[in-house]
């Protein structure tokens, strides 16, 4: 409240502007080393990324170089803006360890990149929107850390709504691009993915391998035919594809093993083997349609 004293108390402008000058400024880098990471981190965060796409069982080769919104032509404004979102995307899923995520903000995104996980992209907005400087806390209110187990202080610069929508507008774009359009969200299941172990049946690739194997396709041939970049993962393959069939030869119903020269190898030079098996082999399919057990 303004007294009388103050009231008579004549304003000295230069006063003031000689206090505004003198008063401590924040020390905030510039946006564009904002969201830098040192050399060691990068090396980390390229190996975990990389230990993701060979859990996922993923190929990454040269073909799939591209902009992470695709091959969608946007205004300089534009992609710029959309850049510095995914900048800053990539820098959160460092720090807190989201190697899954950062698979589809890579320069070689693999075909059937999972997506970005829902709940770092909220953490990520809370993070932008939260007042500067206090702990990040995640859904139960508990402190988000990171990597090293310190407590994540929110960034606290977004203060334009229309700051938000244009986030939402790179991180959908972004999965159009890999294919993800029109479809409902779900989360990869690590579960899933532990259990299914080194003999996983998720893919026809692995299906295939295991009736390669069994009517006797040679290793290169095998290699061809389910694009494998090395012998070595072909021959990873067809090491879990032999000792399945050895534990089958071994259960006290042998009558499937007696079955086995009516079998032949799913290899051919020119086709993926990931497609649907009637589009492969019409012989395929009815014995595909068998009751036929290995565990």
């Amino acid at each position: 409240m303004r007294t009388d004293c103050d009231a008579d108390t004549p304003v000295n402008f230069e006063e003031m502007a000689r206090h505004r000058a003198q008063r401590p400024r924040r020390n905030r880098p510039p946006l564009a080393s904002a969201f830098t990471l040192t050399a060691a981190q990068k090396a980390v965060v390229a190996r975990r990324v990389a230990e993701e796409i060979a859990k996922l069982e993923l190929q990454v080769n040269e073909e799939d170089r591209r902009k992470v919104f695709g091959n969608r032509v946007l205004a300089e404004n534009s992609e710029a803006s959309y850049y510095v979102h995914y900048r800053g995307l990539k820098y959160f899923c460092a720090l807190i360890g989201d190697y899954k995520s950062l698979i589809l903000l890579g320069d070689c995104i693999p075909k059937y990149a999972p997506s970005m996980l829902a709940r770092m992209i909220v953490r990520y907005m809370d993070w932008k929107t939260g007042e500067e400087g206090s702990a990040l806390l995640d859904v139960n209110g508990a402190s988000v850390v990171d990597v090293d187990g310190n407590a994540v202080v929110c960034d606290g610069q977004w203060k334009n709504p229309g700051t938000l929508v244009q986030f939402l507008a790179a991180v959908s774009n972004a999965h159009k691009a890999a294919g993800m359009d029109g479809v409902a969200y779900a989360e990869p299941c690590d579960q899933c993915v532990d259990l299914d172990g080194p003999w996983g049946t998720h893919w026809m690739r692995k299906t295939g391998s295991l009736l390669g194997t069994w009517g006797g396709a040679s290793d290169i041939d095998l290699q061809h035919a389910f694009r494998h970049s090395s012998m070595a993962m072909t021959s990873q393959y067809k090491a879990d594809s032999s000792a399945l069939l050895e534990h089958a030869k071994n259960q006290p119903d042998d009558a499937m093993i007696r079955l086995a020269p009516r079998w032949r190898p799913i290899y051919v030079e020119n086709l993926q083997i990931n497609m649907n098996a009637r589009q492969v082999d019409d012989d395929v399919v009815s014995l595909a349609n068998g009751s036929y057990s290995f565990y």
